[in-house]
């Protein structure tokens, strides 16, 4: 049974029984059309708990019983909906611990730091989003808001989780890596002091790492200068990659292409297009179903480096895969 309490634009659909009844559900503004919902009893989200950082968006990995909503409605602003989400939640006893929006969080590399349900569900557009993580400690809990206004209707993702442990402290940051697929160099050997018996296991193995921090460079795949044709030498990481996804077949990915600064701007867009949509192909060709992948081309805008140096540039032409 559903039932309705008031908003601050509106209303909110509050969710029935189960662990949810305790007033922890977001809910969903009046008016809006649910795109997508899942619920899971044992799963992993993280939580952004600060803007881009520089090099990842820091999250805390929460494990818990967990729902993700993705909605859509229109005639309000991406602020009234975060607004109205802040004001309801505030009143259930939430303590706000990321608000942000827009560059302020990051733009770009925040997007792609961060966990999304796959469009047509969700969509999210750089340029108008804001971001909401809230906790509460009695009962315990942790939510998630997300809403970006694209072409004048504003897109929603909620995520609700309560951690097993009932922790909603946010201080188990996720471990950040930048590690390749591929790599010919041997690990180099750590001065390192042996961790703590009781600190958490971290994991390196390439699907934990693009689990962890939501996207992963593909190392070892090359390309035609100035083309799209894939290199004969990039069969070993594409082969590696496509192990990867069968092994994982939940594991939904979007190929994208950066290019570093050199060149017109279409002209790059189309070619880092060109190349994400080479790289999907490949993997199509080894297996993998054309539903779990998409491909996009964000030429120079998501820069690991500064372009200003032959280096910088080099490290900037990648392709990534990015959790969807």
């Amino acid at each position: 049974m559903l039932c309705r309490a008031a908003f601050l634009i509106g209303l909110i659909c509050c969710f029935g029984q189960s662990a949810w009844a305790d007033g922890i559900d977001a809910g969903a503004p009046e008016g809006a059309e649910i795109t997508a919902e899942v619920e899971r009893e044992a799963d992993t989200y993280r939580v952004p708990v600060s803007p881009f950082g520089g090099e990842a968006v820091p999250l805390v990995a929460l494990k818990g019983l967990s729902r993700w909503t993705a909605m859509k409605v229109g005639g309000v602003r991406t602020e009234d909906v975060i607004n109205g989400y802040r004001a309801r939640l505030a009143e259930q006893g939430f303590e706000v611990v990321l608000d942000c929006a827009g560059r302020d969080c990051g733009g770009f590399d925040f997007r792609f730091g961060t966990d999304l349900i796959p469009p047509p569900a969700m969509q999210l557009d750089v340029a108008d989003f804001a971001q909401l993580s809230l906790k509460r400690a009695d009962p315990p809990g942790v939510i998630s808001v997300l809403a970006s206004d694209v072409r004048g209707v504003v897109f929603i993702q909620t995520v609700t989780i309560v951690p097993t442990d009932g922790d909603v402290s946010l201080t188990r940051r996720a471990p950040q890596a930048e590690l390749p697929i591929v790599s010919n160099e041997p690990p180099p050997e750590s001065a390192d002091p042996p961790a703590a018996a009781d600190a958490p296991a971290v994991t390196d193995t390439p699907y934990d790492r693009l689990v962890v921090d939501g996207h992963l460079a593909i190392t070892g795949v090359s390309f035609a200068t100035g083309g799209a044709q894939i290199a004969g030498a990039s069969k070993p990481a594409l082969d590696q990659v496509a192990k990867m996804l069968e092994d994982h077949p939940d594991l939904r990915v979007a190929i994208v292409g950066h290019s570093d600064n050199q060149g017109g701007l279409n002209a790059n867009i189309a070619l880092s297009q060109r190349r994400a949509e080479a790289v999907m192909r490949a993997l199509i060709n080894r297996g993998i179903a054309a539903g779990r992948l998409e491909a996009m081309g964000i030429v120079y805008l998501s820069p690991l480096r500064a372009n200003t140096t032959t280096e910088g540039r080099a490290v900037n032409r990648r392709v990534e895969l990015v959790v969807r």
